[in-house]
């Protein structure tokens, strides 16, 4: 296994652990970006946040302006990969099924803490259940987990493919060499 392979690996095992016991903790996860880039002066890799985007869940409108948001905050930040975090709502759908309303409208639903990691090229998704029960509040493991890092396309929503393009001169000099 290569070098940045293995910091995507500690990038998304790091950024899951937390984010977990960050909910376990406050019940609750604000919408937040985390961004993993090579920070030169340091001769390291360093995170980036991008927090503070809770009035923008709002309505559907106000979710394309944090979109933007974090697509601007990328181009700025130029990382390898990125952390979306979140709450959400998620509907529950066989195979041969196809959505008919939005995840917060369908009544089988499930409400889900998920974070969506990416580079340029590859994403992880990871989706905990948040079962709520007599005022207690814990997360249940979903199957979607064991997938791994995979080729962009899989995952849709506005959340999604938001690291178009490989801004990080690292990055793009360990493809070069295929080293990554």
């Amino acid at each position: 296994m290569n070098f940045l392979r293995n910091e995507l690996l500690k990038f998304s095992d790091d950024i899951s652990r937390i984010a977990k016991e960050t909910f376990e903790t406050y019940q609750e996860a604000a919408p937040t970006v985390l961004s993993l880039f090579y920070d030169k002066k340091a001769g390291d890799f360093s995170i980036a946040s991008l927090g503070g985007l809770e009035e923008y869940f709002v309505s559907s409108e106000a979710k394309e302006d944090a979109a933007k948001i974090i697509q601007r905050f990328n181009q700025n930040v130029k990382p390898i990969a990125t952390a979306f975090i979140s709450e959400s709502w998620m509907s529950v759908l066989s195979l041969e099924e196809e959505p008919t309303v939005s995840p917060s409208k369908d009544p089988n639903r499930k409400e889900i803490l998920m974070i969506i990691f990416e580079t340029f090229d590859t994403e992880c998704v990871k989706m905990w259940e948040i079962v709520r029960n007599n005022g207690e509040v814990s997360l249940e493991d979903l199957d979607i987990n064991s997938k791994g890092w995979v080729p962009k396309g899989a995952t849709k929503g506005i959340f999604s493919d938001m690291l178009k393009e490989n801004y990080d001169e690292t990055a793009k000099k360990l493809a070069e060499l295929n080293l990554n």
